[in-house]
């Protein structure tokens, strides 16, 4: 199951209900409603919950993007897992997009900022390793 939490559009603090999107005013609802489809296209199910949170189990070909990505069993800097991290991003956005009707492209995009990271972080074990040492080094032979 993956939990995420969409970002709040108002919160009755003095932020509009409508936000502009590259020029395309959209109301809080007209951005629900995509974030709905694109949660229904994403997962085989999937639970709302009151607190804007949601859960549910990866499609398959959702899935095979993380795996497609993912580098396993290999020290990385921080910066090639950012880069990862940057690419799955990328790549659920386009997949939103050809697989989704009536889905602004931002609104797809700040999706999978959202999402990305929370289902890397919760499935995926990342561990801080001591740099191996540099092969030229003559203390190590």
């Amino acid at each position: 199951m993956i939990m995420g939490e969409l970002p709040e559009v108002d919160d009755d603090e003095g932020i509009p209900d409508h936000i502009d999107i590259d020029g395309t005013i959209m109301s809080k609802a007209q951005v629900e409603r995509q974030n709905v489809r694109i949660k229904e296209a994403m997962f085989e199910n999937h639970v709302d919950y009151e607190d804007g949170g949601y859960s549910g189990q990866l499609k398959p070909e959702v899935l095979e993007i993380f795996h497609t990505n993912l580098v396993f069993n290999e020290v990385m800097s921080e910066d090639q897992v950012g880069v990862i991290i940057g690419t799955i991003i990328e790549s659920i956005s386009e997949w939103i997009m050809e697989n989704v009707s009536a889905v602004h492209p931002i609104v797809a995009k700040a999706f999978g900022i959202d999402f990305v990271p929370r289902c890397v972080e919760q499935f995926f074990n990342f561990e801080s390793v001591a740099a191996p040492p540099d092969p030229h080094d003559p203390a190590y032979g």
